[in-house]
């Protein structure tokens, strides 16, 4: 069972909490306490257990919040000291202690914010829960969020904010040991470190009004990953094709994967969430499973689809204009739809989903930022008969049947043009294969490779549908 959460700043300041079960949880806990531990001690004749408690002297008491988290915060900080005094690596450091009442799992930043959830003493490490609220909820809605440029990057206003707070409501209570008091958990049936994760990140986004800086494509659903925490950011280190190789697919290990039988012919909706970004394109291809790890199968795949990312959504305001005109907050559902191709034979087969060209990165109008990918395996099975790439071709009337563009966005209606960033070209902005970020304590932004180019917003086709690629001599994938 989870209890709850603190997030402290590298000032010591308590800048958010959020409780869940402090009235369920074990007879004292109500009033936190920290001190209590269990000692164990060796004596001559054999083992012995001595049990030392020191209790605070609040105990008891109406104990405020913020001195609470003074309590909470100084024993973290003391016990962090004392394992880095202890430690004989650098790499180890203080994640988690447990005493009959509760245990207290902690997660810290490079940049110094310090994590902390309690819950049950039975419920093992929850740090890569409170690595995942960070990366992917704190940075992608507080420190990207547009409107916290307009307050102090952190601080008890923005960690207010409405999005934020039902992030983590729902990604906590979407872990299995949320309200269960678990008494042995194993890593097959915990499902932590994957679908739960995955699973919790997807229904805390997805639920989420105030989001910045990524996107990915939410029906049908996609692989998923450990390494990025669900998404496939090229800025983040993720280059594709898919968010995970094909030897990780659920659709290969997974028991409950949920697997799609489609038909060729059949008309597939894919969904995404517009995550307060404007600008950019959308390209869907499908191919066989066996070849989804190459890029080269993607890109010259017979058929595709490439739309504008904002094809049929937009801003909640079209009178918003801080961050320029059209590019104003706003949360809807993306969509459009792909026809399982007559190439494909049938087995398994996976469809690419990738965006380029998505602008406004950290409340910059003039940044853009790196591309962003999601795959999903489906078996096709029937449907319409299956053709060699030159006949399947040649029964939609030749190329321009089989590779469609559909323009037209929020900033362009009736049109066949789109807005977008930095270049409108694939592999243009997905920052090479050898360049993973490199973290520095000062900067956060050094946390991603991006923006990919300031060079405002741009209108106009994908590269093959038009002139020649606008790119800015970036390096590319190879």
């Amino acid at each position: 069972m989870i209890y709850n959460m603190y997030i402290f700043d590298r000032h010591c300041q308590c800048i958010y909490y959020h409780d869940w079960h402090r009235g369920q949880g074990p007879k004292g806990y109500d009033h936190l306490d920290p001190l209590a531990s269990h000692v164990s001690a060796s004596g001559g004749g054999g083992s012995t257990t001595t049990t030392t408690t020191m209790t605070d002297p609040r105990q008891g008491m109406n104990m405020s919040l913020e001195e609470e988290g003074k309590l909470v915060y100084g024993v973290v900080y003391s016990l962090r000291n004392l394992v880095k005094k202890l430690s004989r690596s650098t790499n180890d450091g203080f994640i988690a202690y447990r005493t009959s009442h509760y245990k207290l799992h902690y997660y810290e930043t490079a940049t110094g914010l310090k994590f902390v959830m309690n819950s049950d003493p039975s419920v093992e490490s929850l740090q890569p829960a409170l690595r995942q609220i960070y990366t992917q909820l704190y940075v992608e809605l507080i420190v990207k969020n547009p409107l916290a440029s307009k307050l102090p990057p952190v601080s008890p206003e923005t960690m207010g904010a409405e999005g934020f707070r039902n992030g983590v409501d729902r990604f906590v209570r979407s872990l299995t040991m949320f309200d269960t008091h678990t008494t042995s958990i194993a890593c097959g049936s915990m499902r932590l470190t994957k679908a739960t994760l995955v699973a919790g990140l997807a229904t805390a986004l997805t639920w989420t009004s105030t989001t910045e800086g990524h996107s990915m494509m939410t029906a049908p659903q996609g692989r998923g990953n450990l390494e990025w925490w669900g998404t496939c950011a090229s800025g983040a280190g993720c280059h594709g094709p898919c968010e995970a190789p094909r030897a990780r697919a659920p659709i290969l290990n997974d028991p409950t994967y949920p697997i799609q039988t489609v038909r060729r012919g059949d008309v597939l909706r894919v969904e995404w969430l517009r995550f307060n970004h404007p600008g950019g394109f959308v390209r869907l291809t499908m191919v066989p499973f066996e070849d989804s790890d190459e890029w080269r199968a993607f890109n010259e795949a017979a058929f595709q689809k490439s739309t504008c990312y904002e094809t049929n959504c937009g801003p909640d305001s079209p009178n918003d204009d801080y961050f320029g005109p059209m590019n104003g907050q706003g949360n809807g559902v993306c969509s459009t739809t792909f026809t399982v191709p007559q190439t494909l034979p049938d087995g398994r087969a996976t469809l690419q989903w990738v965006w380029y060209g998505g602008g406004v990165y950290y409340g910059d109008k003039d940044a853009g930022f790196g591309e962003y990918y999601t795959c999903t395996d489906y078996v096709v099975q029937g449907g319409a008969p299956h053709l060699d790439t030159a006949a399947a071709v040649a029964a939609v009337g030749g190329a321009g049947g089989a590779r469609i563009w559909q323009g037209g966005d929020a900033s362009n209606p009736g049109t066949d043009l789109c807005k977008y960033w930095s270049s409108n070209q694939i592999g243009d902005c997905s920052f090479g294969q050898d360049r993973p970020p490199n973290p520095r304590p000062e900067d956060l932004l050094s946390q991603s490779l991006e923006p990919c180019a300031r060079t405002g917003s741009f209108v106009g086709r994908p590269a093959e549908f038009s002139a020649p690629a606008r790119h800015f001599g970036l390096r590319r994938r190879k």
